[in-house]
C-alpha cells in the first residue's frame, strides 16, 4: 500500500512538472497578446450625424462589428468592443477609461463625417499631434486610406488638431496619449454626399470593417492560422516622430482662374485653375457663373498637378464673370480673381463679323464673275459686227469695182 501511494507521489510531481513548462507558456502567450479596443463612436443619445433617415451611431456599430470579427481571425490578438449595441451611451472620458482598464494596446475609433454645406466627400484619419502616438497612427492611417481607395473612396488624408492651450483637441486622442495608448479616430466617409452615399448599404459597411482590420493587420505584421492571411513581412513605414506638437493649419491655399483657349468647333472655352499649398494638398476644386454665388458640385484635384482644367460650353457663358474655389486638406478655401466672360463674347462677336464679311466678300465675287461673264458676251457681238461691216464694205467695194469695168 505504502508502494502504491509512493508511485502515486512520484507520478503526481512529475506531472507537476510537467505541466509547469505548459503553464508558463500559457501566460507568456497572454503577456504577449496584444489587446485591441474597438470604438464605436457615439450611441445612445449620442446619435451622431444624422443625415436622409441614417444615424451614425447605428452604421458606427455595424462596422466596429464586421472590424471586431474580422480582426480576431489572425493570430496573437484579443479584440474588444467599448460597447456592444448603439444604444449604449459612453463619455469620451468612460471609453478611455475602459480602454485603459483591459491593457489595450491600440484604440481604433469608428466614425463617419458630414459638412456643413454638404459639399465635402472622402475619408480621413485624426491622429495626436505627440510623439510616437503621431508616429505610429500615422503609419496606420496611410495603410488604412490606401485600402479604402481600392473601392473608390476618396482619400482627404491624415490629420491633426490641437485645443488653444495645445493639447490634442479630440478627447479619445488627448486621453489615450495620457494613458500611453496609441489611438485613431477614423472617418470613413461623408453620408451627405452622393459621392458617398453608396457606401453606406449593409454589405458596404461590413466590407468598411474588415479593410479596417485588414490595415491592423498589415500595421501589426499579423497573420492568421484560420485564413492562411500572412503579414509578417509586410513593410511599414513610421515618419519622423514630431519634437514639438504638430500646429493647426492656419494658411489658406492661393488660387489663379486664367482663359486659356477657344475651341470654336466644340464651341468650348478651356479654362485653368493654379493653386497651391505650402503646407497640405488641394483636395477639391469648382467654379461660379453667378459671380460666386453658388458653385459647382467639387471636382477631385489630382495631387500630382500643380493646375487643373476645365471646358465651359459657350451655351453657359451668359454672365458677366467666372469664379473659381479650391479647398485643402482642412477644407480650407481660396477663390481666383474674376475672369470676365466678355472675352468670349467679343471672341464670338469677332466670329460673327468675319462670317458676315466672308459672306459678302464670297456675294462680290460671284456678282464680278458674272460682270465679267456679261461684259466678254458684249465685246464679242460688237467684235463680230465689226467684222460682219468689214466684209460688207469688202463686199460693196468688189462689187463697185465690177459694175466700173462694166
Amino acid at each position: 500500500m505504502n508502494r502504491r501511494i509512493k508511485i502515486l507521489m512520484i507520478a503526481f510531481m512529475i506531472s507537476f512538472m510537467v505541466m509547469m513548462p505548459v503553464q508558463e507558456i500559457m501566460a507568456d502567450k497572454s503577456n504577449e497578446e496584444l489587446v485591441i479596443v474597438i470604438d464605436p463612436g457615439h450611441g445612445g443619445s449620442q446619435k451622431g450625424a444624422d443625415y436622409n433617415g441614417i444615424m451614425e451611431k447605428d452604421i458606427n456599430i455595424i462596422v466596429a462589428k464586421s472590424m471586431a470579427e474580422e480582426l480576431s481571425k489572425y493570430d496573437g490578438v484579443k479584440v474588444v468592443l467599448t460597447h456592444e449595441s448603439a444604444e449604449d451611451e459612453m463619455s469620451i472620458k468612460e471609453r478611455a477609461e475602459f480602454a485603459k482598464k483591459v491593457k489595450a494596446d491600440y484604440f481604433f475609433c469608428i466614425h463617419f463625417n458630414a459638412s456643413g454645406n454638404h459639399n465635402f466627400y472622402g475619408a480621413e484619419t485624426w491622429v495626436t499631434s505627440y510623439g510616437r502616438y503621431y508616429s505610429e497612427m500615422y503609419a496606420f492611417s496611410e495603410i488604412l486610406l490606401k485600402e479604402f481607395e481600392k473601392i473608390g473612396v476618396y482619400d482627404r488624408g491624415i490629420k491633426t488638431k490641437l485645443e488653444t492651450d495645445g493639447t490634442d483637441y479630440y478627447g479619445v486622442l488627448r486621453r489615450g496619449a495620457e494613458f500611453d495608448i496609441p489611438a485613431v479616430i477614423i472617418e470613413h466617409c461623408h453620408m451627405d454626399h452622393e459621392e458617398d452615399t453608396k457606401f453606406l448599404d449593409e454589405e458596404k459597411l461590413i466590407q468598411f470593417g474588415q479593410m479596417d482590420a485588414v490595415a491592423v493587420a498589415k500595421f501589426l505584421q499579423l497573420k492568421s492560422s484560420e485564413t492562411g492571411a500572412d503579414y509578417s513581412d509586410y513593410e511599414v513605414t513610421f515618419p519622423e516622430e514630431p519634437q514639438i506638437p504638430i500646429p493647426n493649419d492656419e494658411t489658406p491655399p492661393e488660387c489663379h482662374l486664367t482663359l486659356v483657349s477657344m475651341n470654336d468647333g466644340e464651341e468650348k472655352a478651356v479654362f485653368r485653375i493654379d493653386a497651391s499649398d505650402e503646407e497640405y494638398p488641394i483636395l477639391y476644386y469648382g467654379y461660379s457663373l453667378d459671380g460666386g454665388e453658388t458653385f459647382t458640385t467639387l471636382s477631385r484635384w489630382n495631387r500630382n498637378e500643380s493646375f487643373m482644367e476645365f471646358e465651359l460650353p459657350y451655351g453657359d457663358c451668359t454672365v458677366e464673370n467666372i469664379i473659381a474655389v479650391v479647398y485643402n486638406a482642412y477644407n480650407m478655401d481660396a477663390k481666383s480673381e474674376t475672369v470676365s466672360l466678355n472675352e468670349i463674347k467679343e471672341h464670338l462677336l469677332k466670329l460673327e463679323e468675319e462670317e458676315r464679311a466672308a459672306k459678302e466678300a464670297l456675294a462680290e465675287a460671284e456678282t464680278y464673275v458674272v460682270q465679267r461673264q456679261t461684259g466678254g458676251e458684249i465685246y464679242l457681238v460688237i467684235a463680230v459686227l465689226c467684222l460682219l461691216g468689214i466684209v460688207i464694205a469688202i463686199l460693196g467695194l468688189i462689187l463697185d469695182i465690177k459694175k466700173a469695168k462694166m
